[in-house]
């Protein structure tokens, strides 16, 4: 019985565990490095621009090809993550700070637009991708989504709902996720991006995506897991 107990109390342990490691990138609080070389502290109503990467929770968030905004673009009182496809932006990448693996489970789309500011017109074409290992698991198309932050309960809104993206298990135990757009010559006279605005919020690392009203915050697992290694502790007490 004893031994039993023991091995359950590892298993929660380890989960315990996972669990601790659990972040949501909301784009506050964390620290964007600059193109020319300085630092910008990112807050719900601070913008910070020309932003090289990002880092906040032991994770990194990284453009590749161009300088972009993370912090409050629109005004709203909400940090983001938002980028331009014209400005020949080829990617943006999320990895663990010195490398590892993690599960990316869900995220906000904030903006999905070829039109600058302005409606989407149906015919973005932009990805999501799972890669582990140098080796592409999966490449999801994102839905079009005008520009600005609505939120995902906004229904009295004259702009549509921000879609909220739920991943596949391939986005389990990657090293990197990856976006990209279709556009593939940025620059050339006369040619039209699939997308222009691409803005993104709220990415659940390391832990289930929200079901209705959310998941339970890291402390109420804390005080769940620190509850049930009281309850074992009392069993083998009295064992």
């Amino acid at each position: 019985m004893k031994q039993f107990l023991l091995n359950l109390i590892l298993s929660g342990a380890l989960a315990f565990s996972a669990f601790s490691n659990a972040a949501i990138i909301d784009f506050s609080g964390g620290t964007a490095y600059l193109g020319n070389g300085g630092t910008c502290a990112v807050s719900d109503s601070a913008s910070c621009n020309n932003v090289d990467y990002y880092e906040e929770d032991g994770f990194i968030f990284d453009f590749i090809g161009s300088h972009e905004f993370i912090g409050d673009y629109y005004g709203a009182s909400n940090a983001v993550v938002h980028a331009h496809w014209s400005n020949a932006l080829s990617a943006m990448e999320i990895k663990k700070i010195g490398g590892g693996f993690f599960d990316l489970n869900y995220f906000i789309l904030t903006s999905n637009t070829s039109v600058g500011g302005g409606w989407a017109t149906g015919d973005e074409e932009t990805y999501v991708e799972a890669w582990s290992g140098g080796v592409m698991l999966e490449r999801m198309l994102l839905t079009p989504d005008t520009w600005g932050f609505v939120g995902i309960n906004n229904v009295g809104s004259p702009l549509q709902t921000d879609p909220q993206i739920f991943l596949s298990a391939n986005f389990d135990a990657v090293d990197t996720v990856r976006f990209t757009s279709a556009s593939t010559v940025h620059g050339q006279p006369g040619h039209v991006h699939d997308a222009f605005c691409f803005g993104m919020d709220m990415f659940y690392i390391d832990q289930a995506a929200p079901i209705a009203e959310g998941v339970p915050a890291p402390a109420t697992l804390a005080l769940f897991g620190l509850g049930l290694m009281g309850l074992f502790s009392r069993v083998f007490r009295k064992g």
